[in-house]
């Protein structure tokens, strides 16, 4: 993981195999001088070095990105053959596979992982699929939660279908940024207030 540990920064430090100061992507957001008006980092055109899916159709590869949420297809919609949202699937996509679960739940991601198992066994010309799950259910639960080990044997059931769809595949698997728990939240905006600071 990178710093800060957000999901922008993370997401597109291992998609490019650069640090932040190398691709761009410095914070989910940052502020224009300029307009004065903060810019959510999420545009493929503020990332200033080649992704993976640029490097592999670069070489004749087709790839595909599949996603939760649709800043991550924002960030790499350029270079993939086939991007899917799961937060804004279209309606072709709930035809065969059900209307995509709230963006705010375990189950998008078994949304996801069922699309991925039937790309690998109906598409063999893709030759990279980019899963990029919510990290929801690990904010919502500690490790340790009955509702967090039920998320990962779940993953892992959908993983285990994906190595039998493509046995010859290699599979990498990482999180996109570390998190502890906090016992202690300040909410900035009222923070401020009452310093009587905007």
């Amino acid at each position: 993981g990178v710093f800060p540990s957000v999901t922008n920064v993370n997401n597109v430090s291992i998609a490019c195999g650069a640090w932040p100061d190398e691709h761009g992507i410095v914070a989910n957001s940052c502020f224009n001088e300029e307009s004065g008006k903060p810019v959510y980092m999420n545009a493929a055109e503020m990332i200033r070095c080649p992704t993976i899916f640029k490097r592999a159709a670069d070489r004749g590869i087709r790839s595909a990105l599949l996603t939760s949420k649709k800043k991550t297809l924002e960030l790499f919609h350029r270079d993939v053959e086939m991007g899917l949202a799961a937060e804004e699937a279209p309606a072709e996509y709930a035809q065969i596979y059900g209307p995509a679960p709230d963006i705010y739940s375990r189950e998008i991601n078994y949304w996801l992982w069922t699309v991925a198992v039937d790309i690998l066994e109906k598409r063999p010309g893709i030759g990279l699929l980019y899963i990029h799950i919510t990290d929801y259910p690990m904010h919502a639960w500690g490790p340790e939660a009955p509702e967090s080990r039920d998320h990962l044997q779940t993953l892992d059931k959908y993983i285990g279908q994906a190595r039998q769809a493509a046995p010859d595949a290699a599979f990498l698997i990482t999180a996109d940024h570390g998190m502890n728990f906090k016992t202690r939240c300040y909410d900035l905006q009222r923070v401020l207030a009452e310093a009587g600071l905007p």
